[in-house]
């Protein structure tokens, strides 16, 4: 997990799985509510960047303005697109959450209450 004193840094970084294929770029972190941790970036990717692509930083890297997941490109825009104005509800969290654990990822409770949108 990322330390939440990295949050205002890792916006604007590049997003790379675990090939190092670049996924996207980070337009906002989502913290949890209840300890501030980053728990998702909300990537730009897609065709020309239009698509928001969640993904988690439980097992997230920073190396050299940089972030690294244990995650494929095709897995992260396999995911569910809940908008991103306005944070994610506990459910969408949930169903982001039950997507990825199918992959092997965090298996955590999703965060009680809304997951707060930091953007640069």
């Amino acid at each position: 997990m990322l330390p939440s004193q990295n949050i205002q840094s890792i916006i604007g970084a590049t997003v790379h799985g675990r090939d190092r294929a670049r996924i996207g770029r980070i337009d906002q972190v989502l913290v949890d509510a209840a300890d501030g941790h980053p728990t998702w970036a909300v990537v730009n990717g897609g065709l020309f960047g239009r698509t928001s692509l969640y993904v988690p930083l439980e097992e997230a890297t920073w190396e050299h303005d940089d972030v690294f997941v244990e995650l494929d490109k095709d897995d992260v825009k396999n995911a569910p697109h809940p908008d991103p104005e306005g944070g994610l509800t506990p459910e969408q969290e949930q169903g982001l959450r039950g997507y990825y654990r199918g992959l092997g990822a965090d298996d955590r409770p999703a965060t009680a209450g809304r997951t707060d949108p930091t953007q640069a």
